[in-house]
């Protein structure tokens, strides 16, 4: 979508890419952590934890449209508040796995 219009301005293929590294990384991620993160603090408290990610994950919508309009574009800025945001989406992600542990 145009950044007039609260985009980012990304082409398609850089979304897909972009979302295609958060699977693999999000997958290997939850393969070598999360077990280990359950059998720590328990199924109920990282539930609650996962989802407190999705404070940050949209709360980052308006601030990277605003980084996005102030570079006429995307810049470091818009790119490590991209990181930061798919970094939030994958926590969570992970509720699925908790939730799954904790209900069974």
């Amino acid at each position: 979508m145009p950044v007039e219009l609260g985009g980012l301005g990304l082409s398609p293929f850089t979304i897909g890419a972009a979302m295609g590294s958060l699977g693999v990384i999000n997958s290997i991620g939850q393969l070598k952590f999360l077990g280990p993160l359950i059998r720590r603090f328990g199924p109920r408290n990282i539930y609650i934890a996962s989802f407190s990610g999705l404070i940050g994950c949209i709360s980052l919508y308006p601030i990277l449209n605003f980084l996005a309009r102030r570079a006429n574009g995307v810049d470091v800025f818009v790119a490590i508040g991209i990181a930061i945001q798919l970094s939030f989406q994958m926590m969570v992600y992970m509720a699925y796995g908790a939730s799954k542990s904790y209900f069974s």
